[in-house]
């Protein structure tokens, strides 16, 4: 008798785990999600955030030493795949006009009168950019069945307490996503960067300056840093969240 309990306890435990894993996991799940709903209210609810699928937004962007201005542009993006840059560059009293697209899995530039097909070992860092930041800022695609999120817990950045999320969706990079325990707003994204050398380094986006834009709550500056060391600051103004843009937007030049 005693070996027949014995012998039912033993096959009942692969049973008990996968009935106990399940729950745990959702629980950590609806608690990753509670984090992300809490940016979304703090952003200005579900309602306004939806439209940042499409937007547009003026750039600034100067050395992170002594301030000096390296290029402005007028920009435009939608869904995480589709970017334009009308950029602006001075040096020498000489200007530069140049216009950066990324449509999806093609991508051009375009200056001088001339159009060129963006190189692959070229496009692909700079589409892995564009979702570190357009992720995190869109918010609700982070609900989404396809974003399976984990905990990275609690970590002080500059002088906030911060809460973070792993993001991980089939065919991209993990992204470390980091929001302010307080007001519940993004303040950092986090993520390793295959470089076409085959080397990889760790991009870091930090997020601040919240201003209102009709009701939504957005980000004005940002600071994007590589292996610890300050590429550039970032000034953003007029920024517009339309939902939708024409296809014709990112079409090439």
């Amino acid at each position: 008798m005693k070996t027949l309990l014995a012998r039912m306890i033993v096959l009942s435990l692969p049973v008990l785990v996968l009935i106990a894993v399940p729950s745990v996991r959702a629980d950590e799940t609806a608690d990753m999600r509670a984090i992300i709903d809490k940016a979304i209210r703090a952003s200005g609810g579900e309602a306004r955030v939806a439209k940042l699928r499409a937007v547009t937004w003026k750039t600034k962007v100067t050395a992170p030493t002594g301030g000096l201005p390296i290029y402005s542009d007028e920009s435009s993006a939608q869904d995480l795949d589709q970017y334009r840059a009308e950029i602006t560059a001075g040096e020498g009293g000489r200007v530069t006009n140049a216009i950066l697209l990324i449509n999806r899995k093609k991508g051009w530039f375009h200056t001088r009168g001339k159009t060129i097909d963006a190189p692959a070992d070229f496009l692909a860092p700079r589409r892995e950019i564009l979702y570190f930041l357009r992720l995190p800022e869109m918010l609700l695609p982070l609900k989404a069945g396809e974003s399976k999120l984990s905990p990275l817990g609690e970590v002080r950045i500059g002088e906030r307490l911060a809460v973070g999320v792993l993001v991980e969706r089939k065919g991209y990079t993990d992204l470390s996503v980091f929001f302010d325990k307080k007001t519940g707003l993004l303040v950092k994204t986090e993520a390793r960067l295959k470089l076409p050398d085959e080397r990889e380094v760790i991009v870091v986006f930090l997020v601040s300056d919240y201003k209102d834009f009709d009701g939504l709550k957005h980000f004005t500056q940002f600071t994007l840093e590589v292996d610890g060391a300050k590429l550039f600051d970032a000034e953003l103004s007029d920024i517009r969240a339309l939902g939708e843009l024409d296809d014709s937007v990112f079409a090439k030049p």
